[in-house]
């Protein structure tokens, strides 16, 4: 929320590690934390007072962004990450390059 205010509303592309220490080979893995659900509650903590929405929309708010943060979590954790799932699409032929 801070770097959304500083930076006049723009949201950064986030990067956070989780470790997969469940697997044999465990390594960590990306957490790409930079949603739309972050960045609804980021633009609705943000908003003049004059239009800031109630007490209870922000908690819910905030509760929706905890929400998918702990699924990505937990998606990472399990190696099916974004990264993880395009890497492996892309080594199995699923996933076409372009030249």
């Amino acid at each position: 929320m801070a770097y959304y205010k500083l930076s006049g509303g723009k949201t950064a592309p986030t990067y956070e590690s989780c470790s997969t220490a469940a697997f044999k080979h465990g390594r960590t893995e990306t957490i790409r934390s930079a949603t739309t659900a972050t960045a609804k509650a980021c633009e609705l903590f943000h908003r003049p007072a004059s239009s800031r929405p109630s007490h209870a929309e922000l908690a819910a708010a905030l509760q929706e962004c905890s929400a998918k943060h702990n699924q990505l979590t937990k998606e990472a954790a399990i190696g099916l990450s974004f990264p993880a799932v395009y890497f492996i699409g892309r080594d199995a032929g699923i996933l076409q390059q372009k030249n």
